[in-house]
């Protein structure tokens, strides 16, 4: 099959190209990952996975669905489930816990709303009983997400029984009305055979499905009746998808769905009557159609075309701790969260502001060389989009947003090396001492982090200016330093010179003693930026910003630039800058700077560098070097904290913070407020 135009062409636009070679990458690990399950590997299957950390390939996992007793289970050898998320069947008719049954189906949840679907091969022959023995028990999803127990009353199939003489699900009910069977246990598997009957059955023409109300029993066991909702969708051909005359009537169909599944007045009333039960859906594989109507209900639900799912309530979702549940003041602390595609099995992806979410998590672990401490404050900074969108890639996910926070210190390192460590003792680290912290992931109300990420805060500096502070003062103390060592007498350009960063840079350079030139897009944000003390603002949208820097430096031009714009003032920078300056790449606000030819940089002898405020502070001595100045410039008045707006700790409050960040309104810096100290 020939690539859509949209996706060949794809490949010209950089952001495009970097997301597909990153899901690829992202493939090309899970299988490495995957290879390590399997029984029998080849020379070369074990040179490709030497070297894959032991917390990838558990986390990657499919052992069960590789045992030998099992394969005749899977009707492709190579689609299993991942272990992690893998449906277990009790094989015990009192349920009660005992051995479980393998099926090749995998729990997902869905992005949109937190509601579950069981992802699962269309019955084999030999796995019939225990797929009517997964609708026949409760079921409860992955412990370390949800607590909750449900019943199954709806069933989706996207497959016909066969398609091209090709059988692709087999029949585990009667095709006439008022019929029965008897299905059996298969070999080796426990519990009594089941007599199925179809109740019911129509053809619903709008949906392009027929709904069947199927009823199974124990035979011989005297336990009540099961009823369930059997909806086969019969438009959607393999390795294809719905003709252009039948895509509202998949569109009524993900209606249908929804609304059967709510609907109790078909479910036996010896069942606990949830109110929006998780949903088993189906194709031949369990992948590909069933991923994607699972993505297509979640979409619908974004727009409001599905309604929402039935929510649990706070305790009946948290992870149980050794010591039973939470304290109940910790259930409704909210974590931001950023997490990735429904292919991971997680809600949410990277992507648009809406990936943005609130959830409950465990009280962080206790850890022999980290601080425990309450969150107060959180910053919004460029780089929490770029993790957002997918530009700099998380390491694992869910995955926590941020980097900049503060709070107040609950408790201190307890190993022995740590306390007596010389770097540990120069701090001066108390309980009930204020800290700024530097970390990834650190948007939460309680986090743990390594001592030498916390910077302690001076007194006379409050928590709220210290996160407005943390990462644009350290950067800025940083890069006038070591990136470019800022001197008396020197002439530097600021783009976006209005905003938290360039304001904090235009201070601290003018107590330096050089001229300082600056770019913003107002007359407001340029005045604002005067009263920082710049020499002199250039409005890019009035004037030439090259031909204003030349003029004002008699031809020379500057120093240095600082850049956090990126691609729309890449090449003009090359230009207004002097022989031997240095262009100092700050941030990307306007997309990644495109590759270019380093032979540009010879023409005038110019440097450039794109650093991290990161690896300026690596050592103890380095955090506390340039903490303990950034603190001193901000108590003495030498830096003075602009904040722009503060938000508060929900998805929407973020999510606005960042929208408001990225779309340039903004002056100064953007603050969460988390918790009272």
């Amino acid at each position: 099959m020939a690539l859509p135009r949209w996706l060949i062409e794809s490949q010209n636009h950089s952001h495009i190209e970097f997301a597909l070679k990153t899901l690829k990458q992202r493939e090309d690990a899970r299988a490495r990952a995957r290879f390590v399950s399997l029984p029998r590997k080849s020379r070369a299957l074990r040179a490709a996975i030497q070297n894959i950390p032991k917390s990838f390939s558990d986390y990657y996992a499919v052992v069960a669905g590789n045992k030998e007793e099992n394969q005749d289970r899977n009707r492709y050898v190579d689609v299993v489930p991942y272990d992690r998320t893998r449906v277990a069947v009790n094989d015990s008719s009192s349920g009660e816990s005992c051995e479980e049954r393998y099926c090749n189906a995998n729990w997902v949840l869905e992005r949109f709303g937190g509601k579950w679907w069981i992802a699962s091969q269309a019955p084999l022959p030999n796995t019939s009983h225990t797929f009517l023995s997964l609708i026949a028990k409760p079921v409860t999803p992955p412990s370390s997400v949800s607590q909750v127990t449900s019943h199954i009353r709806t069933v989706v199939q996207l497959t016909q029984n066969l398609e091209d003489g090709r059988r692709k699900a087999h029949p585990y009910f009667p095709d006439m009305i008022g019929e029965s069977m008897i299905i059996h246990p298969e070999e080796g598997d426990h519990g009594p055979a089941f007599e199925v009957k179809l109740v019911k059955q129509e053809s619903i023409d709008e949906a392009r499905c027929i709904q069947s109300t199927v009823s199974f029993a124990p035979v011989d066991h005297g336990a009540p009746s099961i009823t369930f909702q059997h909806l086969l969708y019969h438009a959607w051909p393999d390795r294809g998808v719905p003709e252009p005359e039948d895509r509202d009537g998949l569109l009524a169909f993900a209606r249908l769905v929804d609304r059967t599944n709510r609907d109790t007045s078909n479910s036996d009333s010896t069942l606990t009557l949830d109110s929006d039960p998780p949903i088993i859906v189906g194709c031949s594989a369990g992948i590909g159609r069933t991923g994607s109507f699972i993505a297509l209900s979640s979409l619908l639900r974004a727009h409001e075309v599905l309604q929402p799912p039935a929510r649990p309530t706070s305790a009946s979702v948290l992870k149980p701790t050794p010591l039973g549940l939470l304290p109940e003041a910790l259930q409704n602390d909210l974590v931001v969260q950023e997490v990735d595609s429904l292919r991971e099995q997680r809600p949410g992806m990277t992507g648009e502001y809406e990936v943005i979410e609130k959830i409950t998590l465990p009280f962080p672990k206790v850890e022999p060389g980290h601080l425990i401490v309450k969150v107060e404050y959180l910053g919004i900074n460029f780089i929490d989009t770029y993790y957002r969108q997918g530009l700099y890639p998380y390491k694992e996910f869910p995955a926590v947003l941020g980097k900049e926070t503060s709070g107040t210190i609950v408790a201190l390192p307890t190993d022995p090396a740590v306390l007596n460590d010389p770097g540990y003792i120069k701090q001066n680290f108390q309980v009930g001492g204020k800290v700024a912290c530097d970390i990834l992931g650190s948007h939460q109300t309680y986090i743990s982090i390594p001592w030498i990420k916390a910077y302690p805060v001076q007194h006379g500096v409050s928590t709220r200016d210290a996160a407005a502070a943390m990462l644009q003062c350290l950067t800025t103390v940083t890069f006038f330093e070591e990136a470019y060592k800022v001197s008396k007498g020197d002439i530097i350009l600021i783009h976006t010179v209005a905003g938290g960063l360039g304001l904090l840079m235009t201070q601290l350079a003018k107590h330096i003693g050089a001229t300082v030139i600056g770019t913003t897009s107002t007359r407001e944000k340029a005045e604002l930026a005067k009263r920082h003390g710049a020499d002199h603002v250039i409005l890019y949208r009035e004037e030439n910003t090259v031909g204003r820097v030349l003029e004002i430096t008699n031809g020379e031009g500057v120093h240095a630039v600082f850049d956090g714009v990126g691609k729309d003032t890449f090449d003009g920078n090359f230009k207004l800058l002097r022989r031997k300056g240095t262009l100092v790449s700050v941030g990307n606000a306007s997309g990644a700077v495109p590759p270019f030819p380093p032979i540009k940089l010879m023409e005038k002898n110019l440097k450039l560098l794109r650093p991290t405020m990161n690896n300026y502070t690596v050592t103890p001595d380095e955090v506390h070097y340039y903490g303990n100045k950034v603190f001193e410039l901000i108590s003495s008045g030498i830096l003075k904290i602009n904040i722009w707006k503060e938000y508060p700790f929900t998805a929407e409050g973020v999510q606005q913070a960042q929208q408001d960040l990225v779309g340039g309104k903004t002056t100064g810096k953007l603050i969460v407020k988390v918790q009272d100290a």
